[in-house]
């Protein structure tokens, strides 16, 4: 889902005379609107389109004296490190955006981040919580707290809050993110006795 500041970050970054040309601004979005997760790809494509509408509607960004319309090209990543891959190769190399938000998931964001690093694209992730994704380089950046916070935090709540002194944890092993997630609350949770 989109979050309020992504946009603004994106506008921080973009902001520079170099990276609007022709009074458009071209930014990617990247999400899986197909496969096994796709009613979270959908939920980010429409944030994504809200938010440029949004911003076009205000007469879109300005920088220095000049206002500049934004245009999104959007494809679906389907929650493929390959497909991740190759779709931001294309919105870079073809389409010549100036910004990447996505992808949505971790072993995507981890295979995109190198391409936006080399080529200097600002990429910028909502919802990516793996600590390795920013740590690919400084065009990186995440608008969600990182796995070992929020474990921290419910490993916390549930021993300081709920005063439970035992808990299980039931999770997606194939899938990353409630596996990191049940990993450090366990760690979380077992130094605090």
């Amino acid at each position: 889902m989109f979050r309020p500041g992504l946009f603004s970050i994106l506008i921080a970054l973009l902001a520079t005379p170099a990276a609007a040309q022709d009074k458009v601004i071209k930014i990617g979005g990247l999400a899986p609107t197909t496969g096994n997760v796709a009613t979270f790809g959908v939920g980010q494509r429409n944030s994504y389109m809200l938010a440029v509408d949004e911003v076009n509607k205000a007469g879109g960004l300005k920088v220095g004296a000049e206002r500049y319309k934004v245009q999104l090209i959007f494809e679906d990543e389907q929650n493929s490190p390959e497909v991740g891959a190759n779709a931001a190769r294309k919105v870079i190399n073809q389409d010549g955006v100036k910004a990447i938000l996505g992808p949505t998931n971790t072993k995507v964001c981890l295979a995109v981040g190198p391409i936006a690093q080399e080529n200097q694209v600002p990429m910028v992730t909502p919802t990516c919580t793996n600590p390795k994704v920013t740590l690919v380089g400084d065009y990186i950046f995440r608008a969600g707290f990182i796995d070992p916070f929020q474990g921290a935090v419910a490993a916390h709540f549930v021993y300081q809050t709920l005063g439970k002194r035992r808990a299980g944890v039931l999770f997606d092993n194939g899938n990353d993110y409630p596996k990191g997630l049940a990993t450090y609350f366990k760690n979380a949770f077992e130094k605090l006795g």
